[in-house]
């Protein structure tokens, strides 16, 4: 399985689908060929509420990252399986 890269929202838990754009399924979401793509979206976009999900297959934990300077004094939620 590829990995995925998924900008999430951390207030609302929905998923970045294009600019301006937030869903509830993860499977419709833009999906960033890398990390450092996903970080410059985030920066030039300006989502204060960002969270990068990157999901490295199905045997690993999806590791979460909070980004945006809304997302930092959120404490870490369990990770998703």
């Amino acid at each position: 399985m590829a990995k995925k890269v998924l900008i999430k929202n951390c207030k609302t838990g929905e998923f970045l689908k294009n600019v301006g754009c937030w869903i509830l399924d993860p499977h419709g979401a833009m999906n960033f060929v890398s990390t450092l793509a996903a970080v410059e979206f985030i920066t030039r976009h300006h989502i204060p509420d960002a969270e990068l999900l990157i999901d490295f297959g199905s045997r690993l934990p999806v590791e979460s990252l909070p980004l945006g300077e809304n997302c930092r004094e959120i404490a870490p939620s369990s990770k998703a399986a």
